[in-house]
């Protein structure tokens, strides 16, 4: 009841817009990483330096060679330690890249190494602390205060999350692979701050039906796990195709690239597959109602302008109409919405025949997406005149 809570509150605050819930979430995530590094660094010194031989890479052969199957197993947990990283870049419009590589590198990576360093000194000493490392490792009268902070910053991770789905929603309606949805621009300096309702409440939902179903945390943990990885993969895939097609790069450091990045991200797809029973298979069926929404939402839009394009009354036949085009004009105007920029669609025709009458002044709307956040108002609708003046018929494209 708690987790729904905080999760109703979480997506309630997601319509004031990154830049006004950053200022407060800001020095909150800044104390978290601060704070992971302090107890690292405290679990460090008090219990076992020697851990700092891990950033030998000979102990992964070693760890294998002891553990075997085991280890391979152990490879969806190791994964876990980066989840999240892959949000930063579906991020990147809201924030400067600079701003992102400064912060991972000098304040995130450091913060994480010396938190988990500490943690795995702490193990070594106190072996039966494994369930939660963590927490035990935190020192007496710090114990409250952290699990506020640690809350906190998950909370805004989260929040991280779901911005990042608007992105990539907002990406998808403007390739035409989803529905058009109301996007509300939350920001004028910064195109990519948005908020999208319905995404929002869906979300929300969904959250509340996945904390309230799921029994276990590992279930979640399997489940993202999945999901980072393939991520990961078709981010490869999709950098793989740049570098060849637009970046033209020599095909022997593309070939490296590939080997590398995809090698080490099916070893760990590999492992964590082996887990679908245990939560994963949510994920795996969320991706494939999405893809099937998707699919058949670009199949139906690419048909139906192709129809339209196909289709569309020649100039010829409005000419021999006559400028009352063969029927009677009503006082009034009337909209006829379609997605062509040029020409007269066929579903004007269709009007033609079949009503008993037509307004006297006709007007086209087409509405086309502009990567700006906001339009001018002068620019936002384009009027142009589609047959002679007598006609009185118009095209407005509105931005």
């Amino acid at each position: 009841m708690i987790s729904v809570a905080f999760l109703v509150i979480l997506f309630s605050v997601q319509k004031f817009g990154t830049s006004k819930v950053g200022l407060a979430v800001g020095p909150a995530l800044f104390i978290w990483f601060c704070s992971l590094a302090g107890i690292g660094i405290y679990n460090l010194l008090k219990y076992d330096t020697s851990v700092l031989k891990a950033f030998n890479p000979v102990h992964i052969y070693l760890y294998f060679k002891r553990n075997s199957v085991k280890a391979w197993y152990a490879l969806g947990g190791c994964l876990l330690c980066a989840t999240g990283s892959e949000a930063m870049f579906a991020d990147l419009c809201y924030f400067s890249v600079q701003s992102i590589q400064l912060t991972f590198v000098f304040l995130v990576l450091p913060c994480l190494l010396l938190g988990y360093l500490g943690q795995a000194a702490y193990l070594i000493n106190n072996p039966s602390g494994e369930e939660q490392p963590f927490f035990y490792s935190i020192p007496g009268g710090m114990f409250w205060p952290i699990f506020l902070i640690a809350n906190i910053a998950a909370l805004i991770a989260s929040r991280t999350m779901t911005t990042a789905t608007f992105s990539c929603i907002k990406q998808s309606t403007a390739l035409g692979c989803f529905p058009r949805l109301k996007i509300v621009h939350t920001s004028r300096k910064f195109m990519g701050q948005i908020y999208i309702p319905v995404i929002n409440w869906f979300l929300l939902v969904v959250c509340l039906i996945v904390v309230c179903s799921i029994s276990s945390i590992n279930e979640i943990g399997n489940a993202y796990g999945i999901a980072e990885l393939g991520v990961m993969m078709m981010t490869t895939i999709l950098v793989t195709i740049v570098m060849l097609l637009i970046w033209q790069i020599n095909i022997v450091i593309v070939l490296s690239f590939v080997i590398f990045f995809l090698g080490l991200e099916l070893a760990f797809f590999s492992s964590v597959l082996w887990s679908v029973t245990d939560g994963s298979w949510i994920i795996l069926v969320f991706a494939v109602i999405m893809f099937l929404i998707m699919y058949i939402w670009n199949y139906g839009s690419k048909l139906k302008y192709e129809t339209e394009v196909k289709q569309k009354l020649s100039m010829d036949l409005m000419r021999e109409l006559g400028c009352n085009l063969g029927t009677i004009r009503a006082p009034g105007i009337g909209l006829v919405y379609n997605e062509l920029a040029k020409g007269v669609p066929a579903i004007f025709g269709h009007f033609l025949t079949t009503l008993p009458a037509i307004h006297s002044m006709i007007i086209f709307v087409c509405i086309k997406y502009v990567p700006v956040p906001m339009v001018p108002q002068s620019e936002r609708f384009l009027f142009r005149r589609v047959c002679p003046k007598s006609y009185h018929i118009f095209r407005c494209i509105a931005r």
